[in-house]
């Protein structure tokens, strides 16, 4: 288990696990699947951040429930995932007809260490899965509450400079918009 840590954070401390465990089946399908894509090459299995798990279910559950389309809950998840965690955190959504068919953004295999959480619900409206992955910094925590306030980043970042949403712009995560590089 790898225990990461931050003082003074909006969201204190985390701790990442690996493998992850006692997953819904839809969930750990995609949870084998990103598995599967990072072994294929040669990265380390992802740690789980059972912290993140609550932002991705309940946007993934909106969704499902009609209460909100994907591009608002991809940006309530990483939002919740920021205060969570005090870090940047990249969420991304998907409509899937069947989760397994779900497709990882390249950012899911992009760095040697990945902090995920990943929600697929069962099958909602329609009979599609909409799928919730969120993936947070790696390293100490950035945002530090002593300096919030407003600002355009910096020294005095607001909590929207940390959030980081997307939606699959094909089926199932077929293709995913570029995500712009942020300095770590």
């Amino acid at each position: 288990m790898t225990m990461v840590t931050g003082q003074a954070c909006v969201g204190g401390h985390f701790v990442a696990q690996s493998p992850a465990t006692q997953l819904g089946k839809p969930t750990q399908v995609l949870v084998d699947r990103i598995a599967a894509e990072r072994a294929a090459r040669n990265l380390r299995s992802s740690a789980w951040v059972a912290d993140l798990h609550p932002a991705a279910a309940r946007a993934a559950v909106a969704v499902v429930r009609g209460e909100l389309a994907l591009k608002p809950a991809a940006h309530l998840a990483a939002q919740e995932g920021v205060t969570a965690l005090g870090r940047h955190v990249w969420s991304f959504v998907a409509d899937c007809s069947e989760g397994q068919q779900f497709r990882p953004p390249a950012m899911t295999w992009g760095d040697p260490l990945l902090y995920a959480t990943a929600v697929a619900t069962a099958p909602g409206r329609g009979g599609h899965t909409t799928v919730v992955l969120l993936i947070a910094e790696p390293g100490t925590s950035a945002l530090r509450a002593d300096q919030m306030g407003g600002g355009r980043g910096g020294s005095n970042p607001v909590l929207e400079t940390y959030v980081h949403p997307s939606v699959a712009t094909g089926p199932c995560g077929e293709s995913w918009p570029a995500t712009p590089p942020t300095p770590l």
